[in-house]
């Protein structure tokens, strides 16, 4: 609703209920900021339609995001690029991805996600990738589709890998191979 709509002097503010549809967990606080010509990011920044300069939303709340902020649905469909999208804001922006609550994102392209992760006790299915250093990854299920591998680990974690379960995995941490079974 808000790419058919621009602010004006008066009408600064916005709110959405969700993403799709109330309660869906995308929604969030907006102010106009007429001067604004911020890339929009589907999520945190958005771009009317009918803007073709400046002119932007931008969201009041950015300490606590989540992929239904960027129109991901926890259901199981797939989600690549917004998952990829809201991962990407958490790393330029020095924020943690947080899943919402026993949800199930399906990744067909692998997830680079060089922020921290709270999982909430939510599943992946796909593959997830980190380079980034101290990088936090919590309370979450990685279920790879393909055979012997889930998760990627080329940074250094320094021990940040706190009860991250992977179904049908292999590690490889500095580029060295580890088969640690699966469930």
């Amino acid at each position: 609703a808000l790419r058919l709509r621009s602010g004006t002097t008066i009408a600064n503010a916005a709110k959405t209920l969700g993403y799709y549809s109330a309660g869906d967990g995308g929604g969030n606080s907006f102010y106009w900021d007429g001067t604004s010509t911020a890339t929009d990011n589907a999520g945190t920044v958005i771009k009317p339609t009918a803007v073709s300069g400046a002119g932007r939303w931008l969201a009041v709340d950015t300490s606590h995001i989540t992929p239904e902020i960027f129109g991901a649905k926890g259901d199981g469909t797939e989600v690549s690029l917004r998952m990829q999208a809201a991962a990407d804001y958490c790393a330029s922006n020095s924020r943690k991805l947080c899943l919402k609550p026993e949800s199930s994102y399906y990744i067909a392209t692998p997830l680079t996600a060089n922020c921290d992760i709270d999982g909430n006790f939510s599943t992946i299915q796909g593959q997830v990738i980190t380079s980034a250093s101290d990088v936090i990854l919590r309370d979450f299920k990685v279920v790879s589709p393909v055979p012997g591998f889930a998760l990627s680990i080329s940074g250094q974690l320094n021990n940040r890998l706190a009860n991250v379960q992977l179904i049908t995995w292999s590690l490889i941490f500095r580029g060295e191979l580890f088969q640690l079974g699966s469930e």
